[in-house]
């Protein structure tokens, strides 16, 4: 996974990417980590896969001509309206179990979404001799810096993190694609098992019902 380049390689440098000097030249700082852009690209069509199956999802569970449900979710506006509407019609629709299984599955998908927009919103910058990695760093981190960046605020993304990233936002879309079968009481079984044996899911199932013997009423993580 990303770690601070404190951690990676204290004595490295790094070199964050500056704006052409002019329109229209070609930025030189990534020549020579294709591996990684064509990487990073994944990650951004990944997720966009998700978008689409997360709003194929409320349509189906909200049943009737496909074009309505997509009308009203494109009225709501930001990303809260959206997921307390998901959330409503999930509540609605599925049994007690599928709701946790929604529930974990939201809560991976904000991890694979903060990784997507590190890679689309954060500035980024090469490590001298290295070609399979890459320094990411939050512009506010840089802007509001006094003195010198913080080696803790430079995050180093390896081509192997590339790969996991695309991967996860990958499984991740064939979860949201299968939610939308729990609501069939003949195939709720089946999904589930399917579901609830995949490894990310397995292990956040079981976190979230220890959390729900300790704590009942506060178990349920949240999902927007």
């Amino acid at each position: 996974m990303p770690q601070p380049l404190s951690r990676f390689d204290s004595k490295a440098e790094f070199t964050l990417a500056a704006r052409a000097s002019s329109y229209g030249v070609r930025n030189p700082y990534f020549a020579n980590h294709s591996a990684i852009a064509t990487a990073a690209m994944e990650v951004i069509v990944e997720w966009g896969f998700i978008e689409f199956d997360i709003v194929m999802l409320f349509s189906h569970l909200c049943g009737g001509p496909h074009q309505d449900a997509f009308k009203v979710y494109a009225a709501l506006k930001g990303d809260g309206p959206k997921s307390a509407a998901l959330l409503a019609i999930i509540e609605d629709k599925f049994i007690e179990r599928d709701k946790e299984v929604f529930h974990v599955v939201r809560s991976w998908s904000k991890t694979c979404e903060n990784k997507r927009n590190h890679i689309a919103h954060h500035v980024w910058g090469t490590i001298t001799g290295r070609t399979d990695a890459v320094v990411l760093v939050d512009p506010m981190d840089y802007f509001l810096r006094t003195g010198d960046l913080a080696l803790s605020k430079v995050m180093v993304w390896t081509d192997n993190d590339f790969a996991d990233a695309a991967q996860q936002c990958r499984s991740l879309s064939v979860c949201y694609h299968a939610l939308s079968e729990l609501k069939s009481p003949a195939d709720r079984d089946f999904v589930f098992d399917l579901l609830s044996k995949m490894p990310e899911i397995e292990a956040r199932l079981h976190h979230l019902r220890e959390r729900k013997a300790r704590t009942p009423r506060e178990a349920t993580p949240q999902s927007d």
